[in-house]
């Protein structure tokens, strides 16, 4: 019974160690410079849809199947960090432009593979709202936002960083939108 127990013990002991450590990725939280928004735009509350909520990155290798990578997480939860690589993007408010608040959901932050590699695939339902206004108000604008772009390897760290320049060219977008709502007099002033 006890050289049952030992060996049992020992087993697994080994399985636990042959187990690979997690790696945790992030945002590039750097702003790319890129984006310059004729309005102070402030983040509200984001959410990610229920397949997102996981730690996991998210793999599609077929349109009807989803996966994540087994050791390759997020750092954080992944509303967290859209909002954080947003805000970075945005800058810091400037006392002279109307404020802009955003909110919305995280519907696709994903690797899609594909017969020519893997896919980033970066897709945001989003509602812009002057500052002030109630939550129940409607919004100056609703878009879905949505980025597809080569990640070259097939390997986490190249698909996390093509998402994270998806989200820069998503907040530019933002930023040319949020321009042509002050042409068109939608955004209250200060």
């Amino acid at each position: 019974m006890r050289t049952a127990l030992i060996i049992a013990v020992l087993t697994l002991v080994g399985a636990c160690a042959s187990t690979p450590a997690p790696r945790y990725y992030t945002l590039d939280m750097r702003s790319s410079g890129a984006v310059n928004p004729p309005v102070n735009i402030e983040i509200g509350r984001i959410t990610a849809s229920e397949q997102l909520t996981r730690p996991d990155i998210l793999v599609k290798p077929t349109p009807w199947e989803v996966e994540y990578y087994a050791t390759d997480r997020w750092a954080a939860a992944l509303e967290e960090l859209v909002r954080e690589k947003l805000e970075a993007e945005f800058g810091p408010n400037q006392a002279s432009q109307p404020c802009l608040q955003l909110s919305g959901r995280v519907l696709a932050f994903e690797q899609v593979d594909s017969d020519h590699g893997p896919q980033a695939h970066v897709k945001l339902d989003l509602a812009f709202h002057c500052a002030g206004s109630g939550v129940n108000e409607e919004p100056v604008m609703e878009k879905v936002y949505e980025v597809w772009a080569e990640a070259g390897e097939p390997a986490p760290s190249s698909v996390v960083q093509t998402l994270s320049t998806s989200l820069e060219t998503i907040a530019a977008q933002i930023a040319e939108d949020c321009a042509t709502l002050v042409q068109e007099g939608k955004i209250n002033e200060n």
